[in-house]
Parts: C-alpha cells; sequence; structure tokens
C-alpha cells in the first residue's frame, strides 16, 4: 500500500476561510505539521504525490498567516516541478469569493512573475544547477535566437482567472506580511501579493 498507494495523488484537504485562518493560525500550522512541511517539500513520497492545486492553497494559507517566506518556497516548488505548467492549473471554483480571488492572483502573479525569470534565460529545469547552466550557454546565442527559444517555453495563465471577481462585498481584514500590510478589500482578481514571489 505504501509502494502503490491508491489514490495515488494527494486529495486536496477542505479549505480555510481567511477569516477561520486569521481567528485560529494553529490550524495551518498543525495542517502544515501533519504532513510534515516545510521539510518534506522535497522528499519525493511527497513531491511525486503532490499537485499543483494543493501548492495553490498552501500559498494561499501561507499568506494569510503572513509567512511571506513560507510562499516564495512554495513557488519555488512549483517552479521546480516541471511537469506542472500554471495553464494547466485547474479551476478551483471555490465557493468563497475572497478566497476564490486570493488563489487566482496567485496564479496570475506566477505567470508574470514565471516569464520575467524565463526571458533571463533561466528555463524551468529540475534544479538551480541546471537552470543556471542552461542560461549560461542560452547567453552565447544572438538576441533573436534567445528570444525565440525563451517565448517558446513562457507560461500562459489559465482561462479561469480571468472570470474571477472577487467578493461582491468589501473585506476589511487586513494581514501583515514581513513589515508590508495588505488590505484585503482589494481582492476583486488583482496581483495584490506580487512582491512576495522572490524569483
Amino acid at each position: 500500500m505504501c509502494v502503490n498507494p491508491f489514490p495515488f495523488y494527494y486529495r486536496l484537504p477542505p479549505p480555510l476561510s481567511h477569516a477561520s485562518i486569521l481567528s485560529n493560525p494553529s490550524i495551518v500550522l498543525q495542517r502544515m505539521d501533519d504532513v510534515g512541511l516545510p521539510d518534506s517539500r522535497y522528499m519525493w513520497p511527497f513531491y511525486l504525490r503532490d499537485t499543483p492545486l494543493r501548492c495553490l492553497y498552501r500559498m494561499y494559507e501561507w499568506a494569510m498567516l503572513g509567512r511571506g517566506l513560507q510562499v516564495g518556497y512554495e513557488t519555488q516548488y512549483f517552479w521546480t516541478q516541471t511537469s506542472w505548467k500554471v495553464q494547466d492549473i485547474p479551476d478551483p471554483k471555490d465557493p468563497d469569493p475572497v478566497r476564490y480571488a486570493i488563489l487566482a492572483s496567485f496564479v496570475e502573479t506566477m505567470t508574470i512573475c514565471f516569464n520575467e525569470r524565463i526571458d533571463l534565460g533561466l528555463l524551468r529545469m529540475k534544479n538551480e544547477h541546471e537552470t543556471s547552466s542552461r542560461a549560461h550557454r542560452l547567453r552565447t546565442l544572438s538576441r533573436e535566437a534567445f528570444k525565440a527559444i525563451t517565448e517558446a517555453h513562457h507560461e500562459y495563465a489559465p482561462s479561469w482567472i480571468f472570470d474571477v471577481r472577487g467578493p461582491t462585498q468589501r473585506v476589511e481584514q487586513r494581514i501583515w506580511i514581513g513589515s508590508r500590510r495588505i488590505s484585503s478589500s482589494s481582492l476583486a482578481r488583482t496581483s495584490v501579493y506580487s512582491w512576495i514571489f522572490p524569483i
């Protein structure tokens, strides 16, 4: 059963509302502890059975806790999962409009940040050594050849994020991440979290 678990991919745990996380942060920490995060992130039993949507929800939960560094680690982890394409992230159809808007914002921002990195010649490889080595070789090409290769590796946002409109009522929760304060009153599909991606 351990070698051939069923189902193979981990199920998405019940989503937590932003209000429940802010009122009881320990619920997220306990959830992360239950699966051994962050230590298990690059252990094969975990990353082979993980999914892009689970990773996206973890970004949301870390952000609600104010753990910007962990959001960055999750983003880097997504980047190294080379079989995961941003455009293939399925629509979670989340019933919570605030959470849905935050998830869509993360996806939109990942697309932008990944492409900025790709435009530098840093293609998505299995590890940073391969990425850096490939980037060094690419920089020996002509500008036209370099641009053609990098554009061929661009990521694209899935179409579902453009239909996410966010909450109909103003949300007054305020979230501290590092030294920055974020108001979730403007969470109608905007990249309000773009600054926490350190890649």
